[in-house]
Formats: structure tokens, sequence, C-alpha cells
């Protein structure tokens, strides 16, 4: 039953007896009789029982009938021990109705109360604040809001002139705080009524709310004493970690052994916990613990653009293990190239093992799918990190441009850890083959039920291999990188695109484009081969034969030794450089495949033949030529050479010293003039002279 103000009410009559009065909205609200027939049965049967003189009474006599009424405050009330039998038999007694209603006012008050008190309490107590400077603020806030209450409660005591020497109010109220107070006011109503009651004396209710023991010095009494907080400090800070409870056995003994009145063991206990202690004993939990809030960390800015870094690891997929070809349990593992701009995935290798094969294989996808390498490459001293290949690569990135880092801190690559660890929480959960986290893992959610795991072992079967359980990763990775940070970050809540997206319309200022010349340098095989027959270089792959033309006559003619680089995947080009190990050794050309001509047979390629032939002509002409100019660009001193050199040169020789002395045509008609020589005059000074000296028919 749901009563109002006003339901019930008890009337003394002429004799002395009390009357319940029952108002007619609870009859027609909480009953179901309609006010219609109060009004045109019921109470005009009853007033016709009464004399017309006394009608007009608010309160009707009582005439033995049913449905007395009377008429208080504007609304109508019927006598509950007139009610028909029928209607009284649906109602308690006449006392637990009473009961039932003071209950029932009693928490209808209470919720009201609660209610102010509430709104206090949100906002109210700002105006306390201030008098609280210099007191922690979680402590400040809660002192106000005491203030605050006490300060409602006094001033509704006035407002309602209530009697302080009754306990009904502040009953209620003590039970309003004890559910919604949060601290410095005490539950027991006369201990809240004493605050009140100072208040409405004229005490301001700050002075009132105050922190509890404050000025109190018993706690100093043992931290002046030098030699006890010694021997606790000595203690904590021993490696053997000993626990509070015993370091308090401890010093309460040696404080009986010294004659000392021994401190509480709360004392020790508030001492121990107190923020100077745990700062100047931090090396207790040991380097590289999760307690070590005491270690210096300096906030790192996230990359500014894509490219500015990119961070490298492996890791095992926490996939149920699959069979390998020898019938044993293996497992898959995966090698990441991350963006940290961007969180988004350029390249991954899937792999049973983490080598250095999976990291240059993983770089591989991510430089091809770019086309660009990073500021900074950091990586972690993975299997294989001090190879000569690894050593060779990083060398040749650094020469391009790229910083290497190369460190064994878990901080210098903690955001590709995230990212396993984001993996693992909101997209491999999906997978019927994902078995949990760690087992250092202390998330309720961590790891499956045995059953479950020992169930989908059973299903494995043959269909769970290594191809099965990289394409159930390759699908991670792809919703991963398609799925918009804001769906399951609350950090990123604001940002709608996926990391594939933030990567591509990401600026890109810091990076190295890398050329396909670079590219094949870096991830390609390569070996030393020799150039002969006029740029055809003959190699062997996988027990291949393969033939590729060099076509600069530059090269052919300077390098009789160079160094290729290829592409396992395309091996219809190969790149050419010097011969040299080092980073910066010269590119010098690409060179095409060069198929074995067909000589017999239906398909023979006589035209393929002859454009090899005419090809290796062309080189050797131009050889030749090379050489006789090269030849030709003597003194005058190769005439003297007689028989040691070829007619032709000489004759060259001849024609070239006779042409550079001819005259001037005197006649359009004739021959050119010769100019004659002039007699050979020695030079006795040091001074230069243009004197020419004919010494051929000396010899």
């Amino acid at each position: 039953m749901n009563f109002n103000v006003s339901d019930i009410v008890q009337r003394r009559e002429r004799d002395g007896t009390k009357t319940v009065w029952i108002a007619q909205r609870f009859l027609t609200e909480e009953m179901g009789i309609s006010e219609k027939k109060l009004r045109t049965r019921y109470r005009y049967e009853y007033s016709q029982t009464v004399s017309p003189k006394k009608r007009k009474k608010a309160i009707l006599p009582d005439t033995g009938h049913s449905w007395r009424f009377a008429q208080m405050d504007g609304r109508f009330y019927y006598d509950y021990d007139r009610l028909p039998p029928n209607r009284k038999k649906k109602l308690p007694g006449r006392e637990k109705l009473l009961e039932a209603y003071k209950t029932s006012l009693a928490e209808s008050r209470r919720e009201d109360l609660k209610g102010e008190v509430r709104d206090i309490l949100k906002t109210g107590y700002i105006a306390f604040l201030h008098h609280y400077r210099g007191i922690a603020d979680g402590k400040a806030v809660k002192l106000a809001k005491a203030a605050s209450v006490v300060s409602f409660a006094a001033e509704h005591v006035a407002a309602t002139h209530y009697d302080v020497r009754k306990s009904f109010f502040w009953q209620e109220l003590a039970a309003v705080v004890d559910e919604v107070s949060e601290g410095y006011l005490p539950r027991n109503w006369r201990r809240l009524k004493e605050k009140v009651a100072a208040v409405l004396d004229g005490t301001p209710a700050e002075q009132v709310i105050g922190l509890p023991r404050a000025g109190n010095q018993n706690a100093s009494k043992h931290g002046g004493d030098a030699e006890i907080t010694s021997w606790i400090l000595q203690l904590r800070k021993m490696p053997q970690n000993y626990p509070g409870a015993f370091i308090v056995r401890k010093v309460r003994y040696m404080c009986t052994l010294a004659g000392k009145k021994g401190p509480s063991k709360s004392w020790i206990e508030h001492y121990l916990a107190s923020d100077h202690v745990k700062f100047l004993t931090q090396e207790r939990y040991g380097s590289g613990k999760k307690r070590d809030v005491y270690k210096g960390y300096v906030p790192i800015e996230n990359a500014l653009h894509a490219g500015d870094c990119w961070m490298m690891d492996g890791t095992r997929v926490n996939f149920i293990g699959h069979r390998g070809k020898d019938g044993k349990e293996q497992f898959l593992y995966i090698v990441v190239v991350y963006d940290v701009h961007s969180g988004d995935i350029l390249g991954v290798h899937y792999d049973t093992k983490e080598d250095r094969w999976a990291y240059i294989n993983a770089l591989k996808m991510a430089c091809n799918l770019t086309g660009y390498l990073p500021w900074e490459l950091v990586v972690d001293r993975f299997p294989g990190h001090n190879t000569d290949e690894m050593e060779l690569m990083f060398s040749r990135f650094k020469h391009l441009g790229v910083k290497v880092t190369i460190s064994s801190k878990k901080t210098a690559k903690a955001k590709v850890e995230r990212l396993f660890n984001t993996l693992q929480t909101c997209f491999m959960v999906e997978s019927a083959w994902y078995y949990g986290e760690g087992v250092q893992s202390s998330r309720s959610f961590a790891h499956r039920t045995a059953e479950y795991l020992k169930g989908q072992g059973k299903k494995r079967g043959v269909s769970w291999t290594f191809d099965a359980a990289w394409r159930e990763m390759e699908q991670v990775f792809e919703l991963y990188r398609n799925t918009p940070l804001a769906d399951y970050s609350t950090r990123f809540a604001k940002i709608g695109e996926t990391p594939r997206q933030l990567h591509g319309k990401s600026e890109k200022p810091h990076v190295t484009r890398v050329e396909p010349w670079d590219f094949i340098q870096l991830f390609g095989l390569e070996k030393k081969v020799s150039v002969r027959h006029n740029g055809l270089i003959k190699t062997r792959i996988q027990s291949v034969d393969y033939f590729y033309q060099l076509l600069d006559y530059n090269i052919i003619s300077k390098h009789r030794e160079v160094r290729i680089c290829y592409d396992m995947e395309d091996l219809s080009e190969i790149y050419v450089f010097e011969n040299s190990l080092e980073s910066n050794r010269e590119f010098l050309c690409t060179a095409n495949e060069r198929t074995a001509a067909k000589r017999y047979g239906p398909d023979a390629d006589h035209a393929g033949i002859a454009r090899a032939k005419e090809a290796d002509k062309r080189l050797d002409r131009q050889r030749r030529e090379e050489l006789a100019r090269l030849a030709e660009g003597g003194e005058e001193v190769t005439v003297l050479l007689g028989a040691h050199i070829k007619k032709e040169n000489t004759s060259a020789a001849e024609s070239r010293w006779l042409n550079e002395r001819m005259g001037e045509w005197k006649d359009t008609k004739g021959k050119p003039r010769i100019l004659p020589l002039e007699p050979v005059v020695v030079d006795t000074d040091d001074e230069d002279d243009d004197t020419v000296e004919d010494i051929r028919g000396n010899y």
C-alpha cells in the first residue's frame, strides 16, 4: 500500500475515543472504489440517517450505519470502523494500518531528506572548499561536503522550529548520512546532533568539521627517536624484503632489549606505508618489477608522421599448435613491421621460428609495399641480429640515411609490444583456435578453460596445418588494419580512421624513397660473376644456367668482374654493381636475360642469331675504333718507332704532322703550299721561342 501525507487522520470524539479517518483518495486508488459511487450513493444514504440539523457539520455524528464520512481541509474522509465488512476485510487491522501508515510516512520523509542531502553533496559543498586550503584535494572535498550537510541541517531545524529535544529528526538524518555521506560526519545520531547544535549556537560549520586528530602529537613521540627509525629503515631496505609484520615484531623486540618503550603496531605500519619510506627503500622491489613505480620515466611523444619510425618484433602466435610434417607439434611465429605513427602493419612474415630470414622478409615486404625506408628502424637483439647478413643489411640501411637502433630494452619497442596485446584482446579472441594470453597474465579473461582447449585440440585433425594457421592470422591482421580505432579504443574514441587509412593520408617528409636498384641491393641475393664474350654474363642459380647481356660499351670495356643482385621471384632482370662489398659501391646498370638461340629444328631462330652476331661485331668495331683513337693520339715520336708499329699508324702520324704545318691556299685551283722549314737554331738562353726543328732526316 502506498500512502500519501494526510491519507489517515485520527480525531478524538466527545466520549474520549479516537476515530481513524481514511482519505477518499486511498479508497479510490488503493481499493478500487469509484468516486461517483461514493458521492451519489454511499454519502447520500448515510446523510439520510442523520437529522437535517446536523447534516451541515464537517464531521457527521455516528449513527451506526455504514459509510460515515467527514470533510476536513477540503477533502472527504471515511470512518474506518463504519466501513462495510466486505470492504474492511481488504484492509489490515486498525493498529496494523496505523503502523503501516507511520512507516510509509517515515520512509517518504527520509527519501525527501535524502534527496535534499544529495543535492547539497553535488553542488552545495563548493561554497565551503576555500575553508580547507592546504589539505589534500580528496580530503578537502570530503570535509567541505560534511560542513555543507551540517549547515543544511542547522538551517532546516531553524526554519521548521523543530524541537531539538526530540530524536526523530536526528535519527532520520543519521540514517541518511550513513547511506550517502562520504566521510567526516558521525553516523551516531547523538554525535551528529552535537555538531548541528554547535552550528545553531553560532559556531561556523567549517570550524565544527575538521580533520580528525589534527594537531595530535602522539605520532611524533617515536618519530623523533632516530634509533627506532633506523631499525625500521634497515629492516625494510634489506634484500630479504621482510614482511611488515616481521618488522613490527623485530623492532618491538629490539626496543625491549634496549629498554625503550616500543611503538605500537599501527605506528610502525603507518611509518612503513609513508611515501617517504617507500621512496627511500624502493630497491627492495628489484629492477624491472611491475611495482617499481619510482623508476625514472621520460614521456615520449608519438611519431608525428608516417615513416618517422618503424618497429620490428617477433612473437609466437597464441593459436593452438599444429602438426608438422614430422608429426611433432609446432606453433606459428610472426615477425611484423609496425609504423609508430599510424599503427599500421606494413610487413609480416610467418614461420615456425624467429630468425634473421624472417626479419629480412618482413622488411622486404614493408619496403615493397610502401616504396620507402623509414627515418628510424628499431629492432631488438633477435636471434641472428649479429650475423653477417644482418650486419651487411643494417650497414646499407645506414648508408641510405636510415637510423638503425638495436636495443634489448622492452621500452625501446613498447609500441609494437602494445600491438600484440591489442591483437589478442580485441581481434584474436574471435578465433576458435586462440588459446588465451601468456601464462603470466593475471587478467580474469586471460585464459580459456581447459575443457575448451581440449575440445579444440581434438578438432584440429589434419586440417589445422601451418598454412591454415597463417591464413587465420592473416585474417586477424586484415581485420585490425581495416577497423577504425574508435571501435575498440577509448583512448582514440574520436579517431574514425583505420590504421591503413592513417598511414595512407599521412605526410612522409622524413622517409627515404627506395629506387629499384637500392631495393634489390638490400633484399636480393648477390654473387660475383665474370663478364665475357662482349658483355655476356653466365651464372648458375639453383642448378640452372642463366645468361644475361650487358649492352653498355663503357661497362663492358672497364669491368672484368662485377657483382650482380637478383630476386629469386623474378630472374628476368638482374642489377649490376661494381665488384665491391662496400655499402657505397656504384650501381652500373641492369641486364636482361638472354635466352639461348635455337639453331636447329623447325623453330630455329636464325634472325636472332644474326642480331646477336651483329651486336658482337658492333662491340668489336667500337673496341677497334677506341684503340685506334688512343694509338693515334701520340706525339711525333710515334714515327720514330719504325718497324715496331703498324704501317697505318706511321702513315697517320706523318699525315697529321704535315697537316699541322700546311699553310694557306695561294690559288683556289692549286694545291696547298707547304711552308719551308726554318733551319735549326740552338737556344742558348732561357727565353722561350717558336723555333721548329725538323729532325726526321737524322734517323
